[in-house]
């Protein structure tokens, strides 16, 4: 096993651990002169129906920066308002870029669609990853123990050894 990465994903939701392992992986990068890929996985469920559908990792600190009105609800309306999960989702890769030092050459950013864990794993496994820095969320331990965390999810599933940044 080599001591160095060349390919590192770090999943990045705007929440504090996320911000930690951004940091953490971006350290790892420059010692590594690894590719960086950024990733932000939007939990949507579009149907014609009017229901609210709860955006991972969109926290109140970070949509009340994006000033939208329902910051408050941590969740976006689904009719007729996918665009604004784009922008929403476009808003988060923007904060994330603004938080590197500029010291990696080669950062690239994508967004996923569909369940965290399984989205992370699956682009981990198809862009060859070498290691995945994911942020661990603060969350009550009745909460982690009947839901599960994103986080445990990803090191339980990946392919690739899994940092996981308090």
């Amino acid at each position: 096993m080599s001591n160095t990465y060349s390919n590192i994903l770090v999943a990045f939701d705007g929440s504090e651990g996320s911000v930690n392992a951004l940091k953490e992986a971006e350290k790892i990068g420059q010692l590594s002169k690894a590719c960086l890929s950024i990733v932000y996985v939007q939990n949507r469920k579009p149907t014609n129906e009017v229901q609210d559908a709860p955006v991972y990792g969109v926290t109140a600190p970070v949509i009340s920066m994006m000033n939208q009105s329902y910051a408050h609800t941590g969740t976006f309306p689904v009719e007729n308002n996918l665009n604004e999960f784009d922008q929403a989702a476009e808003k988060i890769i923007t904060i994330a870029k603004a938080k590197l030092t500029g010291s990696l050459i080669d950062v690239e950013t994508d967004i996923l669609m569909g369940t965290p864990a399984k989205e992370i794993c699956s682009f981990a496994e198809q862009q060859m990853v070498d290691l995945i820095v994911i942020g661990q969320r603060g969350r009550s331990e009745i909460k982690k123990l009947v839901m599960g965390s994103v986080s445990n999810k990803v090191a339980n599933q990946a392919n690739c050894p899994v940092l996981v940044v308090k």
